[in-house]
């Protein structure tokens, strides 16, 4: 039969179509399963797997789906596995399960059969101390190796240079593990990204120099790594090093000064900067952040730095700002005209506190994003500006352990005000009722100023979130109802030298998780009711001295069973014997009460 040249020539057309369809796949591609349903994984590979397997202790299962069985040939559909949609073999092995469910035992060198893996991850296990196998070494096509938080120990083996395609190296949180040199890492060209904090670098004097030289550096961890001080100077080159290094996390180390010729090659790309906890003094030089264009979160705290330098007025992206437990002694009105320079419509966080800062607390409308401010332990005077009040973005306001005198402000147009430290300070007046709008708040502390005057309902009433409580050592009256049932449960209760008897406070009745009570000096001339002795179960710390109690005492040594508690009952009229008291007490205070009776069990107290 003849057929048509039009028409063979529509065929043949047709078939080159096919075949190009064919053949016009994805280069690289993933079997996890659920893709092509001809590709299944190599035999040899599946093999490998499975000695793999053997060497595991699998406590939890994670592996139920590798084995021999008829349903379970195909090892690209097991836990764990992907493949190579195109080829079939094994590109992928993700073993990172829950921290508190991990796998065990050894891990085989028949993962040296998955030569095409380019993605390894075993975060989270438990290898009981064995060093990283010198093996994986081989696997030259790793991009992802991710062997932290697995209970590796010992030296990171050098073989670990010959990965050459790596991109992604984290060796984090193995604790007893160390190198002596970082050598190994020159040879990866490729790496973004690094993480080796708490991995022992103490003699790795060529730490920098080889950081300095990856040219494709994004991220670089060195966290808790007992960083050798190494002079950075001109006989440093930089000259390859990575102009897009953007987060950078050296905090925990004994890093000094020499660090800023470093930064001053490489501020313009940062991101993030953490340089806390090292030995960083004095001042800052401005050349160490010539163009910080970029940077928005800064930790330079557990620090000897003693001011905050002129070029912080250029970070225009700052969002985060840590510098506090310093020696700084700005004056803190000049220090915000500084950073509100550029930063006041980025700023979200300024941590300042346990520095010498002084002055009066200035306007923080500067900052119309500033959401944390924690300013406590400094040497602030003066009192809440006028333009305090028109500010309402912020939730954490800390100024605890200053000087700060004067009447407290309205508070109520901080609608998302969660925690309020004003207390060791020289605030006086009453406490102001709009306290009792911050419907977000969960932690008050006014305690130990010189506040006074009635706290009512309505003080509190609509706080329902709140779970921190202090209004201690003040000269406060303290209102409520006797059917008052309060829309929050305390976790901490401290309300020492508050007047709120003579009756036992009854509202006490509805909280049910609190740690910590005390109830001091609150001029209580009452016995303590029956149910009262049906404790939080997680109460440690309970207060109840210098009132007027009395009536005898049950039998305590079933209570505080959670936390070996502190008891102070001193100066009370309580009597009768010493009852049974919990044999993990770690304070008892009884004196002044009229007890009667031996004091042998007190033997039996642990240490």
């Amino acid at each position: 039969m003849v057929i048509g040249g039009g028409r063979c020539r529509s065929l043949q057309l047709l078939f080159v179509f096919i075949l190009l369809s064919l053949c016009m796949k994805p280069a690289v591609g993933l079997s996890t399963g659920e893709g092509d349903a001809d590709i299944k994984c190599i035999e040899r590979e599946r093999q490998a797997l499975l000695m793999f397997k053997q060497g595991l202790i699998d406590e939890y299962g994670h592996l139920s789906s590798w084995g021999n069985e008829d349903d379970k040939k195909d090892c690209c559909k097991w836990r764990g596995v992907s493949c190579s949609n195109q080829t079939g073999h094994v590109t992928m092995l993700n073993l990172q399960f829950r921290s508190y469910m991990p796998l065990r035992g050894n891990i085989s060198s028949s993962l040296i059969g998955l030569q095409h893996l380019n993605y390894l991850n075993m975060k989270y296990n438990d290898f009981g101390g064995k060093q990283i196998p010198a093996f994986i070494g081989s696997l030259k096509n790793i991009r992802h190796l991710d062997l932290s938080n697995a209970g590796f120990t010992g030296r990171v083996p050098y073989q670990l240079g010959n990965l050459t395609s790596l991109q992604y190296l984290d060796l984090s949180f193995n604790f007893d593990m160390l190198s002596k040199k970082l050598e190994w890492l020159s040879q990866l060209s490729f790496l973004e990204h690094v993480r080796l904090n708490q991995v022992n670098l103490g003699e790795a004097t060529d730490w920098l120099q080889v950081v300095s030289q990856l040219p494709s550096l994004t991220e670089l961890q060195l966290r808790g790594c007992n960083l050798p001080s190494v002079i950075a100077s001109s006989s440093v080159s930089f000259s390859n090093s990575s102009r897009s290094l953007a987060h950078l996390d050296l905090s925990l180390n004994d890093v000094s000064n020499s660090v800023y010729y470093w930064l001053f090659n490489s501020s313009s790309s940062l991101v993030y900067l953490d340089l806390s906890s090292n030995k960083l003094q004095g001042s800052i030089p401005d050349s160490a952040f010539p163009n910080p264009t970029s940077l928005s979160y800064l930790d330079l705290s557990n620090n000897q730095l003693v001011s905050v330098p002129k070029s912080f007025r250029n970070l225009c992206r700052l969002r985060a700002l840590y510098q506090d437990s310093n020696n700084l002694t700005d004056l803190l009105p000049n220090l915000f005209l500084k950073l509100s320079n550029c930063s006041r419509d980025t700023l979200e966080i300024l941590q300042l506190n346990s520095n010498m800062l002084r002055g009066s607390l200035p306007d923080i409308t500067l900052f119309s994003s500033l959401k944390e401010l924690h300013l406590y332990d400094n040497m602030l005077d003066g009192s809440f500006p006028r333009s305090f009040g028109q500010q309402s973005n912020l939730s954490i306001l800390e100024l605890d352990s200053n000087q700060l005198g004067g009447s407290l402000p309205d508070f109520s147009v901080f609608l998302s005000m969660k925690v309020l430290y004003l207390n060791n300070n020289r605030f006086t007046g009453t406490l102001t009722k709009s306290i009792g709008q911050l419907s977000q708040l969960e932690l008050l502390d006014v305690a130990s100023n010189s506040l006074e005057g009635m706290v009512t309902e309505a003080h509190l009433s609509n706080l329902s979130r709140l779970t921190y409580l202090d209004l201690s050592h003040n000269s406060l009256i303290l209102n409520f109802g006797s059917g008052w049932v309060p829309s929050f449960e305390l976790n901490i209760i401290r309300l020492g030298a508050c007047k709120q008897g003579p009756q036992f406070p009854k509202w006490l009745q509805t909280q049910n998780k609190f740690s910590e009570l005390d109830v001091s000096a609150a001029e209580i001339s009452d016995t303590v009711p029956n149910w009262f002795w049906d404790l939080s179960p997680n109460l440690y710390y309970l207060n109840l001295s210098h009132n007027h109690f009395t009536g005898m005492l049950p039998d305590l040594s079933q209570k505080f069973t959670a936390y070996p508690p502190e008891i102070d009952l001193s100066a009370n009229s309580f009597e009768g014997k010493i009852p049974p008291i919990p044999l993990t007490v770690t304070s008892l205070i009884l004196f002044k009460n009229m007890f009667s009776g031996s004091l042998s069990f007190l033997c039996q107290i642990s240490d």
